[in-house]
């Protein structure tokens, strides 16, 4: 109900433009006053919900608003964005291997003094969030400029959200099977 309330009112807004018109109908065949002041109910609820939606913002949105800001960050080559992306109790699994923060970091890094990051673009977000923690999987294309010219790099990202104080961070993520190749050039 959050996402259909929250995040994507537009089937509401479409069932609601279904009554309204139900509604004229029905006035026009019997022009009473009651139906009347039964047109005026969808448009006032449509309102209430656009409301909602535009001034609530829920954890899944915050996830999103905070993976689109730092991929920005990331195009501009500013990895030290990750330093406050990244939880510093972060484990990550790269080639098998349980990697820590600073080591992410440091690879990532190293791996972009050689393939310049153009673009990052995320094609679906499928995120589950509880009190304090999330699961998101999320689909991404990585542009990349390399001395071998430009390419793109599909990813699917399985990664843990742990929210500190009122913040989000990245607990864990899991290695894209391409992952590998990218960081140990």
């Amino acid at each position: 109900m959050q996402y259909l309330f929250l995040e994507e009112p537009l089937y509401l807004f479409v069932f609601l433009g279904f009554v309204e018109i139900v509604l004229w109908i029905v006035y026009r065949k019997d022009l009473s006053p009651c139906t009347l002041k039964k047109l005026a109910i969808a448009p006032g609820v449509a309102l209430f919900i656009f409301l909602l939606s535009t001034f609530v913002t829920t954890e899944r949105e915050k996830i999103i608003n905070i993976c689109e800001t730092s991929a920005r960050e990331v195009e501009k080559n500013n990895l030290d964005v990750l330093n406050t992306l990244v939880d510093d109790n972060f484990k990550g699994i790269l080639s098998s291997h349980t990697i820590d923060k600073k080591y992410f970091i440091d690879k990532l890094k190293e791996a972009t003094q050689t393939v310049k990051i153009n673009g990052v673009k995320f094609n679906s977000f499928n995120i589950i969030t509880k009190e304090k923690s999330a699961t998101m999987k999320v689909n991404t294309i990585i542009f990349l400029t390399a001395t071998e010219g430009m390419f793109q790099l599909p990813l699917t990202w399985d990664i843990e959200w742990v929210k500190t104080n009122d913040t989000w961070k990245i607990l864990t993520a899991k290695e894209p099977k391409y992952m590998d190749m990218l960081m140990n050039q």
